[in-house]
């Protein structure tokens, strides 16, 4: 039944989990040419690069730092199952977030504030450019895209501001899955991996 449900994973990953998955073979392939070892973790594939950073999942694949703990590799793990889910939707529904969140965390309180404005206004105005130009020049996608992104780049803004910043203020510890995406992660990757 293994078996089954690796070469499930890896199909499923391969289809609707592509865009990420592709992401990660690239990142799989660098790492295979530099000389790392792939090593596989309930039949995904994962690499140990670097000392003390965390890790990252991308579609398939995830790297961790060298040494990782179980806990680590499981919720990496878990994001590999949430790709299977989002398909397509999972750079906008959960890697962006979870990224923009690691960096948020190790901001000061001030920092965090600053980092969120300045990153979500210029992803907000360059997207908003790319929409009038591309309706300006008759590429309506490009307008279309450039709206989406900038109206994502007003949700993080919003959500940041008005969520998860607050949560920090006085020097206050947040657990890392008290957000919805990091700690359903873990709850897959440990089901899933015991």
């Amino acid at each position: 039944m293994a078996k089954v449900k690796t070469v499930l994973f890896w199909v499923w990953s391969c289809t609707w989990g592509i865009v990420m998955t592709l992401i990660g073979a690239v990142g799989a392939f660098a790492l295979i040419i530099g000389g790392k070892q792939p090593l596989v973790f309930h039949g995904r594939v994962y690499f140990e690069v670097g000392r003390a950073w965390g890790g990252v999942s991308l579609g398939a694949f995830f790297f961790v730092s060298s040494g990782a703990a179980l806990s680590l590799k499981q919720h990496e793990a878990g994001h590999t199952i949430q790709n299977l889910i989002f398909g397509p939707l999972m750079p906008f529904v959960v890697c962006i977030p979870s990224a923009f969140r690691c960096v948020l965390r190790d901001c000061t309180f001030t920092g965090k504030k600053i980092v969120a404005g300045v990153v979500t206004a210029l992803v907000g105005a360059v997207s908003l450019v790319g929409a009038v130009l591309g309706f300006l020049y008759g590429m309506t996608a490009l307008g279309v895209v450039g709206l989406l992104m900038a109206l994502y780049a007003g949700i993080i803004a919003l959500w940041a501001f008005r969520r998860e910043i607050p949560q920090y203020a006085g020097g206050a510890y947040v657990d890392y899955d008290a957000v919805w995406f990091e700690g359903d992660a873990t709850r897959r990757g440990k089901k899933f991996s015991l």
